[in-house]
């Protein structure tokens, strides 16, 4: 284990940070001040994130590939030890990681597509954070989850994605009332605005760029939002 210093930043580990809401949120938080790694399936992409964090940090960005759909318990604990053993400490972890297949009445939903979805969306991240909260515990921490309120109260159509956002929500909610006498980590729920997003266009594709907020102003707000929950 390498031990962490006061005076070391601090270590925010982003998922779905080689594209959309996670490569902004993992390029503000490095131009913040802190240690970003960035985790994903491509290592292309999260690569090229790093390459954009070298123009606004000192500071370099550890690449981490992870497929959320295939990891297993072991793959969460490796992580765990991996980040325990490079830097000694966790501040913050995002998931803004999101499995989404388009607008699809439930019948023609593939099972596969069902499964993986609800994975993806709730009990991949409920694993990584499992493993990674002995590492959070060790001080003040934040763990975010991103909701999507529109999908949470609509129906048709919406299907597994639908479902698992309101499975994440509870999820969320139960674990901050859980931890909030008993531990210094933080389970925080943002709900960011529509953004020009692949996630966003494959759902509302007529959308245009000028109808929705840009992923680094709401990456700006986001950075905010976890600074002011870990100092208040």
């Amino acid at each position: 284990m390498k031990p962490s210093l006061p005076n070391e930043p601090p270590v925010w580990l982003i998922t779905g940070a080689g594209s959309g809401l996670g490569r902004a949120t993992a390029i503000a938080a490095a131009r913040a001040g802190a240690r970003v790694v960035v985790a994903g399936r491509s290592r292309r992409r999260l690569e090229d994130t790093a390459e954009a964090i070298a123009d606004v940090s000192e500071i370099h960005a550890a690449v981490l590939p992870l497929n959320l759909a295939g990891a297993g318990i072991d793959d969460y604990d490796q992580v765990a030890t991996l980040l325990d053993t490079e830097f000694g400490r966790l501040d913050v972890l995002i998931h803004c990681a999101a499995q989404f297949t388009g607008l699809t009445p439930l019948h023609e939903l593939k099972p596969q597509d069902m499964a993986t979805t609800l994975h993806v969306n709730v009990t991949a991240p409920w694993l990584m954070t499992r493993s990674l909260l002995p590492l959070l515990s060790a001080r003040r921490s934040a763990v975010v989850w991103m909701d999507d309120a529109d999908a949470r109260r609509s129906n048709a159509f919406w299907g597994a994605y639908g479902m698992s956002k309101c499975a994440l929500w509870k999820l969320q909610d139960s674990w901050a009332q859980e931890l909030d006498a008993t531990s210094s980590v933080r389970m925080l729920g943002f709900a960011p605005p529509p953004m020009w997003t692949a996630l966003r266009r494959l759902a509302f594709p007529a959308l245009a760029p000028d109808q929705l907020e840009s992923p680094e102003r709401v990456a700006a707000d986001l950075i905010r939002f976890v600074q002011d929950s870990l100092t208040s």
